[in-house]
């Protein structure tokens, strides 16, 4: 079935799941064209334009596009673990993230990536990118990942050490308000960048 989807604007959309599930539409969703691609599952899809886009696979690859989704050409992530997230900040800088904790990151549009270094070996379900420095990461068991320096370091966090969810979105409006969302009905929000969550 289907496991993410992504607009780039009002009529650019794809859609990707697992078996190899990966569809577009062009008007809005009135209508959607199937897509042959490599045969693994899809589980995240990010579209910086409507042209570019980034799939993150269970492979340990990530897929890219510069026609819309037409077409898609694979790039080695250094990395042999399913990834689960991906996202980008601009045409150039990304994060990819999956199995085991694994984060890996690129600075030139996906031509190379780079094997991040983190304590957390929980999987990676969501990333976040709020600009160059700022990226933070929901991941199984309660893990709360967060960078302010472009993925050097990362912060690991445990929440409700008493409630092991595995968290599964995460989104900033800004700075400071942000909120996590994961399984049973898990859900958090942050007005301090992070520093607390309720």
């Amino acid at each position: 079935g289907f496991l993410a989807i992504n607009f780039a604007d009002a009529n650019t959309g794809i859609a990707c799941g697992t078996g190899s599930l990966l569809m577009r539409t062009t008007n809005g969703g009135t209508n959607w064209n199937s897509v042959s691609l490599a045969a693994t599952s899809f589980h995240s899809i990010y579209l910086s334009s409507a042209l570019t886009g980034y799939i993150a696979a269970a492979n340990g690859n990530v897929y890219k596009t510069i026609n819309g989704g037409v077409n898609w050409s694979v790039q080695s992530t250094v990395n042999t673990n399913p990834l689960y997230a991906v996202s980008f900040i601009d045409s150039n800088n990304g994060f990819a993230g999956g199995w085991a904790g694994k984060i890996v990151k690129t600075t030139n549009g996906g031509a190379n990536w780079n094997l991040l270094t983190t304590t957390n070996n929980q999987t990676i379900n969501k990333i976040f990118t709020r600009d160059l420095n700022n990226v933070y990461a929901a991941a199984d068991n309660m893990r709360y990942l967060a960078t302010t320096n472009g993925g050097a370091n990362w912060i690991v966090s445990i929440l409700q050490q008493a409630n092991y969810n595995n968290l599964r979105s995460i989104y900033y409006i800004d700075g400071s308000k942000g909120f996590l969302a994961g399984d049973y009905g898990t859900q958090l929000m942050t007005t301090n960048g992070g520093t607390n969550w309720s």
